[in-house]
């Protein structure tokens, strides 16, 4: 393999790079604007601007979406049926909001059960599931099946579902194949996410593949997972709740591979947040609870991220109450509303000549973003709104003129939420325009926003945008100091006054210091601008690497398969103390008298598994790895201790399977 395109489809900005895997560097890359809303539209513009030659030698294509975060924060996905086994219906129905299983389109309890240590408690009726499987046919497009102690033994889950996808057709995934999460509701929760995204994957993936098609690229195409590997187009078409927060993985193994480190805090500043995670050994941590997004907690695998609202596209706000601030909002940077619409330029630079006296930020418009789905009501001022935008941008005055109001007085807030409507403002991207560290688009709307917000705040444009970068480093300083305190100090400690003067010292007279030891590897656009200032606060090394800016894509195609499989061993006590041990994986379960015999059968168990299930992702002669942990527990305030579990993983790693 010589040639690879990597794809990452970021909320701002989708990137793509060619990298040449014998020579380890990126040849080629491209950046274009999400389509957030048809990210396939995006993606092929971005296909399409590398050179025609250089796309078809690639000889593997790899992509992380945000589809799957999307989609769930958005409400969006297909029709899914689910199928509990063993629930209490009453306390599942009682939960069904807190963990989203409101959003099955049927819901079905059937008989089938196990207990807590494996023993089966009640039979499954093959007549009762080919019931509930003639009452989804046709008015589901994909079932979840999950069975209350599955994550025990899996053999119901498995029987259900050959059985209902045989009887229908239907894409069918259980449980215990994508989360060892031993909380039911959490293992419900990821079976119906993934029903619900099978339709909108196939969508996109249908729609990338034919793109690439097109210009005759005919290489396999992988899918990067939450926790930063690869799997297989036909894999992720199965399992696509796997591709949760692909992207923030893919910035890791991205800040991995284009620094050479492996300790670091990764810190990737996107255009509407940054995530930042800590990776020791050359490895993220992986979230404990699985990956909560949207109205759904689920019990998938993807890397412990702590995120902020916070990116080059942030708007930069200012009031006479508040003064400057950096908002969560994100908003079209001056610089591309202006190259978009020159007409915007003339006015912000007729705002500038002005003398106005207002308490709201005046160069701020607003213009429609995407149609209204057919589908969507909304209430009569958003509907004037939208008129009154229909022919293009207007500024906030002009907006309240047209809507015979004024500023203060207009509702953006649902319209801006639902994707309909999108702001123009400052943002960090413009002062990087002014600043010269970065010009991409029209630097003169930049800095005519600037003059006019600078001489609202009573200041000079130069005094603006040092203000900016401290606000965006003294956030930035904050997501470091409280992640990494957190995860050295076992209570969770909240000192915001400590951390703010450990940034900006409220006087001579005290001077609190804060010192990283790991280095900081910034990627992502506005990374070299605004993590400078952090980084020298908390006296740590800041590294950008080469192709920092699309270091995201770089972590998608230079990827590897990783699959892993857990086993769990424990005692089975009786009066007399220990009588035997039972063993249980997702190939099933096993009990034997003798500890090391259990966990002899239970590591060839979950060995035979991880390499199986690496092979479905599309590892070639994968290795595994075992690591055991023995876990014990004090009676009372005597010496003595009962052994409680004994946890064995199988981590089976590969290169992609081109073949």
């Amino acid at each position: 393999m010589a040639l690879g395109l990597g794809i990452d489809t970021g909320g701002t900005y989708t990137d793509g790079v060619i990298y040449d895997f014998e020579a380890s560097r990126v040849v080629a890359r491209e950046k274009r604007l999400t389509t957030p809303h048809n990210l396939s539209r995006g993606i092929c513009e971005l296909l399409g601007a590398f050179e025609p030659d250089r796309i078809r030698a690639v000889d593997m294509v790899a992509l992380s979406t945000t589809l799957a975060t999307n989609a769930c924060v958005e409400g969006r996905g297909g029709r899914a049926g689910l199928i509990l086994m063993g629930y209490d219906r009453s306390l599942a129905q009682r939960l069904a909001n807190e963990y989203g299983l409101a959003g099955a389109e049927q819901v079905h309890f059937i008989a089938g059960s196990h207990s807590q240590r494996g023993g089966v408690i009640e039979e499954v009726d093959p007549a009762e599931v080919d019931l509930v499987a003639r009452q989804m046919a046709g008015r589901v497009d994909a079932v979840g099946v999950v069975e209350y102690w599955g994550v025990r033994d899996p053999s119901f889950e498995k029987l259900v579902k050959e059985r209902v996808r045989a009887a229908t057709g239907l894409p069918v995934a259980a449980a215990h194949e994508m989360t060892g999460e031993i909380n039911s509701m959490r293992r419900a929760a990821s079976v119906l996410v993934n029903a619900r995204l099978i339709p909108l994957i196939d969508e996109l993936l249908a729609a990338v593949r034919s793109a690439l098609n097109d210009l005759g690229v005919g290489a396999p195409m992988m899918v990067v997972r939450g926790d930063g590997s690869l799997m297989t187009e036909k894999f992720a078409r199965e399992y696509p709740v796997e591709t949760m927060l692909s992207g923030p993985a893919s910035s890791i193994a991205g800040a991995m591979r284009l620094s050479g480190l492996a300790d670091m805090v990764a810190i990737d500043i996107g255009g509407t947040t940054t995530d930042l995670s800590v990776v020791r050994g050359g490895r993220a941590r992986l979230m404990r609870e699985g990956v909560d997004v949207g109205e759904f907690h689920t019990g998938t695998r993807a890397v412990d991220i702590h995120t902020i609202g916070l990116g080059g596209d942030s708007s930069i706000e200012w009031t006479a109450r508040d003064g400057l601030g950096i908002s969560p909002v994100r908003a079209l940077p001056l610089c591309q509303l202006t190259a978009r619409y020159p007409a915007c330029r003339e006015a912000l630079a007729h705002m500038a000549a002005q003398e106005r006296s207002v308490t709201y930020s005046r160069g701020t418009f607003f213009l429609r973003n995407r149609a209204v789905p057919p589908h969507m009501a909304l209430a009569g001022e958003e509907q004037r709104v939208l008129g009154a935008l229909a022919d293009g941008p207007l500024s906030i005055e002009k907006l309240a003129d047209a809507l015979h109001t004024r500023p203060y007085f207009i509702r953006f807030e649902r319209l801006e939420r639902l994707g309909l409507v999108l702001r123009s403002t400052l943002t960090p991207t413009d002062a990087m325009h002014i600043s010269g560290a970065f010009i991409r688009f029209d630097a003169e709307g930049s800095r005519l926003g600037a003059q006019l917000m600078a001489s609202q705040a009573e200041m000079t444009v130069d005094a603006l945008v040092d203000e900016v970068l401290h606000l965006a480093g003294e956030k930035l300083h904050r997501l470091v100091a409280q992640t990494l305190m957190d995860r050295s100090v076992k209570k969770p400690i909240d000192e915001p006054r400590t951390l703010r003067l450990g940034y900006r010292p409220a006087g001579d007279e005290l001077r609190v210091d804060y010192r990283v030891n790991l280095p900081i590897v910034g990627i992502g656009a506005p990374a070299g601008l605004l993590l400078a200032r952090p980084a020298d606060r908390l006296g740590a090394r800041l590294v950008l690497p080469e192709d920092f800016g699309v270091a995201n894509a770089v972590g998608a195609i230079t990827g590897s398969v990783v699959a892993e499989e857990v086993a769990h061993i424990r005692p089975i006590y009786d009066a007399l103390g220990i009588s035997g041990y039972s063993a249980h994986t997702t190939a099933g379960q096993y009990r034997a008298e003798a500890l090391e015999e259990c966990v002899a059968w239970a590591e060839r168990a979950i060995r035979g598994e991880a390499m199986r299930r690496a092979g479905q992702m599309g590892a070639a002669d994968p290795t595994v790895e075992l690591e055991r942990a023995d876990s014990a527990g004090r009676v009372g305030n005597a010496d003595r201790t009962l052994m409680l579990e004994v946890a064995l993983t199988a981590r089976a790693t590969g290169r992609i399977q081109l073949a």
